[in-house]
């Protein structure tokens, strides 16, 4: 029999990490001095320490790992536990993969412009929501604006109510100052018929 903390240096975990798992049921002590409350445990115990460890490793919360330790418990659910903490950790590593290129672009940016921008680009996923909207190819500046104008006043003679604010989709790559594909769309309230919009020139 090991004492704990004999017990501990053999199985490389902490004196505290042993009482809180005899303290959850994980793995409890072979025997307990009922005098001194010392803890004591078995050289066979230490498989089953090791694997706690291994599948606290794999990133199973404690609750899970007292079922996986559970000797009855059968092959297809632990094979299906694990298909789940495997697409958990898929999932997890697509988002640092995309942190990651976002961190290299922002750096790419700094090293061509040697400052970090004024104004962020935070791309978030918003409900889906209705809009009233028309798209042209304008072939100026001018003409886009006249073509948002004469959106938004057909919205306005609608009676729709606005949701939103008033914003412009451009459907082409990089700046522009002539034929420029724009939607102009504002988020409008449903349950009332759409206006008739411009369909541009």
């Amino acid at each position: 029999m090991f004492r704990i903390g004999d017990f501990s240096r053999l199985g490389q975990v902490s004196v505290k990490m042993l009482r809180h798992y005899d303290d959850l049921g994980l793995l409890k002590p072979a025997r307990v001095d009922h005098f001194t409350g010392y803890r004591y445990y078995a050289i066979d115990q230490l498989p089953r320490l090791n694997r706690l460890l291994a599948l606290k490793d794999l990133g199973f919360s404690l609750e899970q790992i007292g079922g996986l330790l559970d000797d009855d418990l059968p092959a297809p659910q632990i094979r299906g536990m694990l298909t789940l903490k495997r697409a958990e950790l898929q999932g997890r590593v697509r988002e640092e993969q995309a942190r990651l290129s976002r961190v290299e672009a922002r750096l790419r940016q700094l090293e061509q412009e040697g400052m970090m921008p004024e104004h962020e680009i935070v791309v978030k996923r918003v409900a889906p929501q209705l809009i009233a909207s028309a798209r042209t190819v304008a072939p100026t500046l001018d003409d886009m604006d006249r073509f948002c104008r004469e959106v938004g006043d057909a919205v306005d003679r609608s009676g729709i109510r606005k949701a939103g604010p008033w914003m412009n989709i451009y459907h082409h790559e990089g700046f522009r100052e002539r034929d420029l594909d724009v939607e102009a769309a504002v988020p409008v309230e449903g349950g009332r018929r759409s206006p008739s919009l411009p369909t541009g020139r």
